[in-house]
């Protein structure tokens, strides 16, 4: 199974759009990360996001690019709540997933479920690639970035 860990894109000011769509710029950054992704071969059947305007249109994004059908608001995605609620939810997919959300949400699962080591900070947009190799136990493939 593989894991998609996506950054949302850069959102505007709060100063000027209090929910914090998407700027033009994260608009066209979460299109070219669909299109990157879709490039390398990546498919999947569902995105979940956090709910959020900015990680809400990421996800919708990249949904287009990757002609992914369902896509959804899920639990426990903002950007402090604890891991382990997806860490353990993880352990019942077989599937390939991606999850959207937000720092520093996802380099704390990145750092739960590989090394311990919280080095990778994400850029808005990025999206970092994960293979469970068994029960529990998960590498980091790649990471990307448009």
């Amino acid at each position: 199974m593989k894991l998609y860990l996506v950054r949302h894109g850069e959102p505007n000011s709060p100063d000027i759009d209090p929910e914090k769509h998407l700027s033009k710029r994260g608009n066209l950054d979460a299109e070219a990360l669909g299109k990157c992704l879709k490039e390398r071969g990546v498919s999947i059947s569902k995105i979940h996001h956090s709910g959020i305007m900015r990680a809400k249109e990421t996800a919708e994004h990249l949904s287009r690019e990757l002609s992914v059908s369902e896509v959804s608001k899920e639990l426990k995605l903002t950007p402090n709540d604890s891991v382990k609620h997806w860490a353990d939810l993880l352990e019942t997919y077989d599937d390939d997933l991606m999850l959207v959300g937000h720092m520093p949400y996802m380099s704390i699962m990145i750092e739960h479920l590989t090394t311990g080591d919280r080095t990778h900070i994400f850029d808005t947009p990025e999206v970092a690639c994960l293979e469970r190799a068994k029960k529990g136990y998960w590498k980091l493939l790649w990471t990307l970035a448009p």
